[in-house]
C-alpha cells in the first residue's frame, strides 16, 4: 500500500472532518453548511474558491507550475456533498443530528477524501497545470451533476477530463474497480395513477375496482426496460487507463479489477461524462461480510479507506500533470 506521506500525516484529521460532515447531513440543494465547511477548508489550503454553482456547489482551483501550458493541462476531480432522507440507526457516536437525514451513501467520505487530496497537492506542489476540485450537490435523485454542467461548469473551468469515485462496501478495503465503457445504469422515474369508482358491495358491477388494474400493472411493469432520468455512466478508454495506473500505484495492480461487472445503480456523474472524457471508479470500503450496504440506516463510511482514496486522487493528478 503506497499511502503518500502527506496523506498519512493527515489521516486523523480527515477522520474528524468526515465524522463532522456525517453528523450534520444535508440533502439535495440544501447543503449550505457542508458547502461552507468545504469552502473554508479549501481557502485555508490556499486554493482559489468558487461557490454558488448549482446553488450549493463548490469548486476549488489549484494552479501548479509556471502556468505556461494551455487549458488542456487541466483536469477535474469530483466528489458529492449530499445526504439522503433516511433516519440513521448506525449507533455510532457521530450519528446524524438531523432527524430524517443521513449520510447513508458515503458522500461524507467522498468529500473528505477530495479535501485531503486538495490539501496534500497544495503542499506537494508537484503538478504543472490546473486541478479543479469539484464538490457537487444533489447527486441523490435530483441531478446536481446535470445542473452544474448546464450552469457552465466546463465553460468556467476548462478541463481536459473529469474523474469521479464512489466507495463500494461490497469490495474489500484496499481494492479498486473500474472499466472502460458502461459501468452503471440509466435511471428514470414516472407515476401511474389508477382511478376507480365506488359501489355497493352487492352491486360491484356498478363500480370500477382500481385494485385489479393495479395488480395487473405491477406484473406488466416488471417486463418494461427501465428508462433515462440519469443516463448510463460510460467511462472513456484513455482516462480509464490513467485511473488504472493511479490505482495500481497506490494499492498494487493485483488489487485493481479492470473488468468488473457493471451495476444497475445509477450516478449523475454520467452527465459530466457526456460532456467530457473521464473515468469513474469504485473504491473498496468493505469491513467484512457483515458490512451494511449503501442506503442502509446502519451504514457508516469506513474511515480506514480515507487515506487510500485521497492518495489515489493525488497520484491520478500528479501522473497526468507532472512538470
Amino acid at each position: 500500500m503506497n499511502i503518500l506521506p502527506e496523506i498519512a500525516a493527515l489521516a486523523g484529521e480527515m477522520s474528524e472532518w468526515r465524522r463532522h460532515i456525517h453528523a450534520y447531513p444535508e440533502t439535495a440543494f440544501e447543503e449550505s453548511a457542508t458547502a461552507a465547511f468545504v469552502a473554508d477548508k479549501l481557502r485555508s489550503f490556499g486554493l482559489e474558491v468558487h461557490t454558488g454553482l448549482a446553488r450549493t456547489g463548490v469548486v476549488g482551483v489549484l494552479h501548479g507550475g509556471k502556468g505556461t501550458h494551455p487549458a488542456p493541462r487541466a483536469i477535474g476531480l469530483r466528489a458529492d456533498l449530499d445526504a439522503l432522507h433516511i433516519q440513521e440507526h448506525s449507533g455510532v457516536p457521530h450519528a446524524s443530528r438531523h432527524v430524517g437525514r443521513m449520510h447513508a451513501c458515503g458522500h461524507d467520505g467522498h468529500t473528505t477524501m477530495l479535501l485531503g487530496a486538495a490539501r496534500a497537492m497544495a503542499r506537494r506542489k508537484a503538478v504543472d497545470g490546473t486541478v479543479y476540485f469539484i464538490f457537487q450537490p444533489a447527486e441523490e435523485n435530483e441531478g446536481g451533476g446535470r445542473v452544474m454542467v448546464e450552469e457552465g461548469l466546463f465553460e468556467r473551468f476548462p478541463m481536459r477530463a473529469v474523474y469521479g469515485m464512489h466507495n463500494w462496501p461490497g469490495m474489500p478495503a484496499g481494492t479498486f474497480a473500474m472499466r472502460a465503457g458502461p459501468l452503471m445504469g440509466a435511471y428514470d422515474i414516472f407515476e401511474i395513477v389508477g382511478t376507480g369508482k365506488g359501489a355497493h358491495a352487492a352491486m360491484a358491477y356498478a363500480g370500477k375496482d382500481p385494485m385489479l388494474f393495479a395488480a395487473q400493472a405491477i406484473n406488466a411493469l416488471q417486463t418494461i426496460v427501465s428508462k433515462r432520468r440519469y443516463p448510463a455512466l460510460v467511462n472513456s478508454p484513455a482516462e480509464t487507463q490513467y485511473a488504472i495506473a493511479a490505482a495500481a500505484a497506490v494499492v498494487g495492480a493485483e488489487h485493481v479489477d479492470t473488468d468488473p461487472t457493471p451495476e444497475m445503480g445509477s450516478e449523475d456523474f454520467a452527465f459530466m461524462l457526456q460532456a467530457k472524457p473521464g473515468c469513474y471508479v469504485w473504491l473498496g470500503a468493505g469491513r467484512g461480510a457483515d458490512t451494511p450496504n449503501i442506503h442502509s440506516p446502519q451504514y457508516d463510511f469506513n474511515d480506514d479507506v480515507l487515506p487510500i482514496g485521497a492518495s489515489y486522487w493525488v497520484t491520478l493528478a500528479e501522473q497526468q500533470l507532472a512538470g
